[in-house]
């Protein structure tokens, strides 16, 4: 949007026979000397009246003739300008457009031909070009155009002139050989610190290609004209022609150049037909994009996988997803109604979905038209043309550069936002067409650059525009030498339309690194270059998103340290700083003013990048506030401090609002520090940690509040200490009332080493409105390792109520990846109430362990390669609905019957046999398939139709009942494909296939594939699809076997009777139970047959001991071994001897004399549980022991004479039980006030 008007003096004269003109800048700081060397046309240009540029050529070839040469200089007309407008750039939010400029008549005099030389001079630079209007044909082949650069001018640039992906590099000017070509924008260092130059060029013009440079001499470069895919060079035309702009910005230093709009204010405004609301167009949008192509989901670009990436994205505020080469062969190669399947689900997501193609796709009308039409019926929003060199043509060439420009303008006709790879550097197109979101042009993350390399962009390549350099590897072979503060700041360093992010957008979201990470904005609204920065070795920026400042630093190979004034902040303002450096894994906070020096140091290729927030004024206003200090994410996530995942995740859901200053510590000692701990979380992924010497009370102030205290107000922390120590922690509570004073609360001392539960009524201070929590931790003596962990705080009333459970659980969708894991959507009807989010476990039926999934804000929720848990036949999922008052629901459960699991106890082993030699000698032989080490691995010396087998020999033929594969790290994709065959020919011409790859397998661990076929093989291999060169780690196959053992999951044992219980065993058709009265047998049997994992066994001698084993049998392959033994034990009598009573004790007596039966403190050492009843129910609860002899039962009576039973309730909410218990819940519904409602009678049997 034009901010100011445009200001134009047209000064019009005649100057007879003028030999020279300058052109200065609206500052006067820039000149262009426009001149006659002897009979050549030339130029100069001056910086603060000393030259920049040498005396060099001007001119261009003109149907064969250079009209550069014998010219004279004929009507000057002078113009003005003065405007501003939305930038695209991403370097700062306004470009100005500001010259004074002059259009200077030439006139070549053998010919007779004129032409306009269009001279424009701005603050940061100049810029000319030539400009025909007589009538006829004008071939314009060639520019004499030249740039004499000065001695010991260093140039940096690449010699890419195709698709500028050559590697840059630094030479003295004058040793720029003869012939060699440098793709613009090169760079000048002036010698002696003077400043800087750049040359480029902006406006390809109507007809031209995009020219490039090339060294004539020691020191003088000269424009050069592309190819054309005719054949010729430059352009040929019979109407108006203008060459493209020939650019040389100038600047004392390098902040200069990089804020230069030169490139920019050269392009023509947006065409108001094609964009009506020029850069304010609303479905042009600038944004983060995911993408599947460098680092992927396992299975690779697949529709399912194209989801991942668009929730993920989603996770972080992401605006694109791009999915790259490989959609086209989804739904057997119709891939549309994936493509709209995937667009379905992103776009609620605020995903815009971008696919990949070929220009050569788009080369024709006929072509665009029917691929834009299928991607705005299919709900795509743009997509990224690669490989612009199709047919031998240079994506320099004025086809090409036509091309684009087609390409651009026929998109905005069906609103799709266009990224352009594999093409020729941009040339001011951002301006002309808000459908533009980045082009390529550069050696970037796809092709691993050291960090060396990638520091020359910021000061080259980027002053053309922004490029889809696509940064950020967090791991292995992406993040490559570079720290992870590098990789980071090089995000915020490549400003754009769109920023591509080459890491997995699932690792980004689960970066301790995520906050400032997501935070960073695409687009910039001021931007300074730091002096430290220099070309290839270092680039340090500050720059500012509204109230934001960020400073980033890439640091090349060599470590130094560097001391950064924080001068650009606002002065009086204190700041929150969250910092990314090389010396920590996790974000640092501090606070600094504009009046502070940040001392950075940085590694080899290592970064920094500080985030400078103004803290929040906003209050804690709401009932309840909790918060356990969660991010969102984690390497662990814990509930009630039990971890239930060890897996990375991210969620928003659980991020929680953080302290308004982390962090706001006093102390008249020394200062304690608080950090977020992501090792230990009470609830979530994180904890807050204080650690270090205290000597003197520390103050915390952690939240600004405005809560008004009721009567039934309370307060909850739970904390952990690491020793438990006579300090004292305290919550401080200031008042409306009390301003400045606030009232410290003992929260007593840790009773172990644990998490510490406490909660305290605030009754005492109803009415009062909290304006501020703080905590204080104090202590009598001086303790230098002190440590405490706070893993819960909260301020709630007691009245809150649980969230009602959801309804109609199903799994569907369910597709087996492999024997043990599989894919699924839960889905369910949505909780009564107010439901803030549901979370969603997997619970094994054997241990009855949970295990954490994730959470989401709607009705279903994606299963992604979730497994088997243990030896269980079934997995059970379950949906929690949380309440927007952080209540949870009781659990719902569903189950998805699981593959059954075939007996692996008997490997098969031959002599091996397969393709020979390795890749290059390295001895990654065909015998490390085979060498149960999966560090090991067979790289062949061929490509295709490579193998590894065993020759079972020739009486060892055998059937396969299942095998197990192992892919080699970082090559798994190179398995898919692959077969596993069984034959009883040496040379595999009766093969069988036994299972194909159809997916890229998981790395890190074995997939186990169940094997069917009915018959039997001499010789077994895997192999490898074509171009796959082997790349496995680990392959075995399995013939039939006994079945293993079955785990005994313990013998409880009451009197005369025993129940055993054990897990269920694959390929076992029954089971066996053996016992012995002398532990390690002779065993006899006394069951078998069994179908069920479980046993009574009764009418035992209650003095003797029994010890049992049992026995998995299969009916083709008999008894299996004996499981581990295990000793008959009665619960009650353990319990009572551990608790010192006399072996006289029993169940219904009181051998300790406190007036509480024995069975009852055995049963519910917890007693009864009674919750404040309402107007329709009485809730009560109790934790039984787990002995399977026990009952219980509750009963009512309004008059202590007549019972009736309470019914209990199933599937009832099992957290915060005790280990070796659970919790049994009862409602009684009787009608009436509660005061009617009379008495209650727990009732406990063995």
């Amino acid at each position: 949007m034009i901010t100011r008007p445009i200001l134009c003096a047209l000064l019009g004269g005649t100057l007879a026979t003028a030999s020279a003109e300058t052109v200065s800048s609206p500052d006067g700081r820039i000149s262009a000397d426009i001149l006659m060397n002897g009979t050549r046309l030339s130029y100069t240009v001056s910086m603060d009246g000393t030259a920049v540029l040498g005396t060099s050529a001007l001119g261009f070839t003109w149907n064969g003739t250079d009209v550069g040469d014998q010219v004279t200089m004929g009507e000057v007309t002078e113009e003005s300008v003065d405007e501003t407008f939305a930038s695209r750039h991403g370097v700062h939010a306004q470009a100005r457009n500001h010259y004074h400029g002059k259009r200077i008549e030439i006139t070549h005099t053998p010919s007779g031909n004129t032409y306009i030389l269009n001279v424009r001079a701005f603050d940061s630079g100049i810029a000319f070009r030539y400009e025909l209007a007589q009538s006829g044909t004008k071939n314009i082949s060639d520019e004499s155009t030249s740039f004499s650069l000065l001695s010991g001018t260093l140039i940096s640039s690449q010699q890419g002139k195709d698709v500028y992906e050559s590697i840059p590099s630094s030479t003295d000017a004058r040793r720029f050989a003869s012939g060699t070509i440098a793709g613009p924008p090169l760079l000048g260092k002036l010698a002696g610190d003077r400043g800087y130059i750049a040359i480029t060029e902006s406006v390809p013009g109507p007809q031209f290609g995009n020219p490039f440079l090339t060294s004539m001499s020691a020191g003088v470069l000269k424009v050069t004209y592309p190819q054309n895919g005719d054949g010729t060079y430059g352009a040929s035309t019979s109407g108006d022609l203008q060459t493209p702009w020939n650019v040389v910005m100038v600047g004392s230093d390098l902040n200069a150049l990089v804020n230069s709009d030169i490139v920019e204010s050269l392009a023509p405004a947006p065409d108001a037909t094609v964009f009506p609301d020029g850069n304010d167009t609303e479905w042009a949008k600038p944004g983060y994009s995911s993408w599947d192509w460098m680092s992927r989901f396992p299975g690779g670009i697949t529709a399912e996988n194209a989801k991942l990436n668009s929730f993920w994205g989603s996770q972080l505020g992401w605006t694109y997803n791009t999915i790259d080469e490989g959609w086209g062969n989804w739904n057997g190669g119709n891939p549309w109604p994936e493509v709209k399947e995937v667009t379905d689900y992103a776009t609620p997501l605020g995903i815009k979905t971008l696919l990949w193609t070929r220009s050569a796709d788009l080369a024709t009308e006929a072509q665009r038209t029917a691929f834009f039409t299928k991607l705005r019926d299919s709900g795509v929003s743009g997509f990224k043309a690669d490989f612009f060199d199709f047919n031998s043509v240079s994506p320099a060439a004025k086809e090409r550069v036509q091309l684009v420009e087609s390409i651009l303008k026929e998109a905005a006709a069906y609103h799709l936002m266009v990224n352009l790879h594999g093409v020729a550097k941009p040339m001011g197109q951002f301006r002309t067409y808000p459908n533009l979101l980045n082009f390529e042009s550069v050696y970037g993350k796809e092709s691993y650059p050291a960090a060396n390399v990638t520091l020359y962009y910021p000061f080259t390549r980027f002053l053309a525009g922004p490029s889809d350099y696509t940064p950020l590897g967090l791991q292995g072979n992406l993040q490559g030498a570079q720290t992870q503060a590098f990789e980071i700041a090089s995000v915020a360093t490549f400003a754009g339309p769109l920023i591509t992010i080459a890491e997995r957008p699932d690792r980004v979201a689960e970066s301790p690194f995520a906050p400032v990470i997501k935070g960073i904005p695409v687009w910039w609204d001021e931007t300074k270059v730091l002096p430290q920065s220099s070309v290839g070795s270092a680039s340090l920026m500050a720059r500012r998103k509204g109230d934001t400042w960020y400073l980033v630093v890439m640091n090349g190979l060599s470590a130094k340290n560097y001391e950064v004034p924080l001068d650009f902040l606002t002065p009086g303002v204190t700041y929150q700083a969250e910092i990314v450096e090389d010396s920590s894994d996790e974000l640092v906070h501090r606070t600094v003013t504009s009046g502070d020096t940040l001392s950075v140091e940085a590694a080899s290729s290592g970064g920094y990048v500080a985030r400078f927030t103004i803290p929040s004024t906003a209050k804690i206003d709401q009932f309840p506030f909790v918060t356990h200090f969660n991010t969102g994410r984690g390497s662990v996530y814990a509930e009630n401090g039990e971890i239930l995942s060890e897996e990375s995740w991210a969620s928003n859901l659980l991020e929680e609002p953080m302290p308004k200053i982390l962090w706001d510590i006093s102390s008249a000692g020394t200062l304690l520090e608080p950090k977020l701990d992501f090792t230990d979380p009470y609830e979530g992924g994180s904890s807050l940690r204080v650690s270090g010497t205290l000597d003197a009370a520390n103050d915390l102030k952690l939240y600004d509040a405005d809560l008004t205290v009721t009567t039934d107000s309370r307060l909850a922390l739970s904390f952990k200490r690491g020793a438990v120590t006579d300090s004292n922690l305290q919550i401080g509570l200031e008042f409306e009332d009390a301003s400045g004073s606030p009232i410290f609360i003992d929260v007593g001392a840790a009773e172990n080493a644990g998490w510490n539960d406490r909660e305290l009524s605030l009754a005492a201070y109803a009415g009062r409105t909290i304006t501020g929590i703080s905590l204080r931790f104090t202590s009598a003596t001086t303790i230098a390792d002190y440590s405490i962990k706070i893993g819960r705080l909260a301020i709630y009333h007691t009245s809150l109520t649980s969230a009602a459970p959801v309804t109609n659980l199903q799994a569907q969708n369910v597709e087996f990846i492999s024997l043990d894991s599989f894919n699924a959507t839960l889905q369910w009807t949505a909780a009564e109430g107010e439901i803030s989010y549901y979370r969603i476990y997997q619970k094994n039926p054997v241990s009855g362990a949970r295990v954490w999934l994730g959470a989401t804000a709607g009705s279903s929720f994606d299963l992604t390669g979730a497994s088997r848990k243990d030896a269980e036949a079934s997995a059970v999922l379950q949906v929690v609905a949380v309440g927007t008052n952080g209540m949870a629901s009781d659990e719902v459960e569903t189950e998805i019957a699981l593959p059954e699991i075939p007996s692996l106890t008997n490997p098969l082993a031959g002599t091996i046999i397969g393709t020979t030699g390795s890749f290059q000698g390295s001895g990654n032989t065909r015998d490390k398939v085979f060498d149960d080490n999966v560090t090991t691995f067979f790289d062949a010396a061929v490509s295709d139709g490579v193998w590894a087998g065993i020759d079972l020999g020739a009486d060892g033929a055998s059937k396969v009942i299942a095998l197990r594969y192992y892919p080699r790290d970082s090559w798994s994709a190179r398995m898919v494909g692959g077969v596993f065959q069984g034959a009883n020919q040496a040379n595999f011409s009766d093969a069988v296939t036994l299972f194909t790859i159809d997916q890229t397998p998981t790395e890190g661990t074995y997939t186990l594939v169940p094997i069917s076929v009915d018959q039997t093989f001499r010789y077994l291999r895997y192999l490898s699809p074509n171009g796959g060169w082997g790349n496995v780690a680990e392959v075995k196959f399995y013939g039939p076997g006994t079945p293993v053992a079955p785990e005994v999951n313990g013998a409880d044992r009451s009197e005369g009777s025993v129940i055993l219980k054990w897990s269920t065993v694959a390929g076992a058709d029954s089971y066996k139970v053996k016992r012995s009265m002398v532990s390690g047998g002779p065993y006899e049997v006394v069951a078998e047959n069994l179908t069920e994992p479980v046993f009574t066994d009764s009418g035992l001698s209650p003095d003797s001991s029994y010890y049992y084993v049992v026995v998995a049998v299969s009916s083709s392959d008999g008894d299996g071994v004996d499981s581990a033994e295990v000793e008959a034990v009665d619960g009650f009598v353990a319990w009572a001897l551990g608790n010192g009573l006399p072996e006289t004790a029993g169940f219904d007596g009181d051998a300790d004399g406190n007036g509480i039966k024995d069975g009852l403190e055995y049963a519910v050492p917890a007693g009864l549980q009674f919750n404040p009843p309402d107007q329709a129910q009485v809730e009560l609860s109790a934790d039984l022991r787990n002995d399977p002899f026990l009952t219980m039962a509750l009963f009512h009576s309004f008059d202590l004479t007549i019972w009736s039973e309470v019914p209990s309730l199933e599937d009832v909410e099992q957290d915060g039980v005790p280990s070796g218990f659970h919790r049994v819940k009862f409602f009684d519904q009787a009608t009436g006030d509660f005061q009617s409602r009379g008495f209650y009678r727990l009732q406990v049997s063995r």
